[in-house]
């Protein structure tokens, strides 16, 4: 019980709807992951908290995963029909420069497959959204401690190049008052610390 997943839901004008597998590391019971979820401005990534998970033996320490949207791109040369993506998914969203291609342009007729109807004109920027998301990095404590809970609480900023986790169960001798660490430039960290 208590172990966690984290769904994804895609919007079109009027409701949600499920557009991606689940995101899961295949939580122990009472991990909570999914406790906190923050994405970037564009949604391309994804940070998902554990703050109970086990670390390094140290139970209750806390983890949070960083996990990254797979979009693809690609110019077109004026002749490609068919395109292949590297994630084995029927589900895809596909942009040309920027703007949604409608479905009736295009097919999928097998996993990591994208059949144009007609070729994207020469030069345009393609994506290929296929929303499955992939871990990129597993963030713990430095030094991790029972029941610090890291990961209680987590953050990306508004520029999406920092993320910032809380961890209120840390405590420094003399004071009890938790930590926050801040994550810049895939992971180097630096430690604040309140009074």
């Amino acid at each position: 019980p208590n172990a966690g997943n984290v769904y994804v839901y895609h919007s079109n004008a009027n409701s949600y709807y499920s557009y991606a597998n689940t995101i899961s590391v295949g939580s122990a019971a009472y991990d909570q992951f999914g406790y906190t979820v923050k994405s970037t401005s564009d949604a391309s990534q994804v940070i998902v908290s554990a703050p109970y998970e086990t670390v390094n033996g140290k139970s209750a320490a806390g983890a949070v995963y960083v996990y990254d949207r797979s979009v693809e791109t690609f110019v077109a040369n004026g002749t490609t029909y068919t395109t292949r993506y590297s994630i084995n998914t029927n589900t895809v969203r596909v942009t040309a420069n920027g703007n949604l291609i409608p479905s009736t342009a295009y097919t999928v007729p097998t996993a990591n497959t994208v059949v144009f109807t007609s070729a994207p004109v020469i030069n345009t920027l393609v994506q290929i959204e296929t929303n499955k998301f992939q871990k990129l990095q597993r963030l713990t404590a430095a030094m991790p401690t029972s029941g610090a809970a890291f990961g209680s609480t987590a953050d990306i900023s508004g520029n999406d190049a920092d993320v910032y986790i809380a961890s209120p169960g840390y405590s420094i001798p003399g004071y009890h008052s938790g930590i926050v660490y801040r994550y810049v430039n895939q992971g180097r960290s630096e430690e604040h610390t309140s009074e």
